[in-house]
């Protein structure tokens, strides 16, 4: 080991100029600039269907990223990189017998930052799923870069 130094970011040299780099699978996010979607709200009507006592009283919504680099956070705490995605429940807001409809509402402020596929789910029947994807202020989504490359 004789002849070692650190450098200053961490890593490991000797004198040949040879370098061991020490890095952690979990990379903090250090770009400040990355843009965060924040959902305040998350409400679903169901119609067209038959609003009695077995109306649930709550729908779990799950929200998958779609990319690893996605960051996901739950009113305030951060999933982890290990995670599988995060829930939350809508809880019933209101039913209309004569409309057959039910509203379901969550107030859990879900951040992002790329795009995930979202879930919701009565017990273990999937009702409705889809996707959120991040746009640039022009509107287009996020494989811009991909279709720059094809076009050019």
């Amino acid at each position: 080991m004789e002849g070692l130094y650190g450098t200053p970011n961490g890593e490991v040299a000797n004198n040949n100029g040879l370098q061991l780099i020490r890095y952690s699978a979990y990379q903090p996010c250090t770009k400040l600039s990355s843009a965060w979607f924040d959902l305040r709200v998350f409400y679903v009507r169901i119609s067209n269907f038959q609003v009695n006592d077995l109306t649930p009283e709550s729908l779990t919504l799950n929200h998958i990223p779609l990319d690893p680099e996605t960051l996901l956070e739950v009113n305030g705490t951060r999933s982890s990189i290990y995670s599988d995605g995060v829930s939350c429940l809508l809880r019933r807001d209101r039913i209309d017998k004569r409309s057959e409809e039910a509203t379901f509402v969550s107030t859990d402020t879900i951040r992002l930052t790329g795009s995930v596929q979202f879930e919701l789910f009565d017990r273990d029947d999937r009702i409705l799923s889809g996707v959120l994807e991040m746009c640039s202020s022009n509107g287009s989504t996020g494989n811009q870069k991909a279709i720059q490359r094809d076009g050019a």
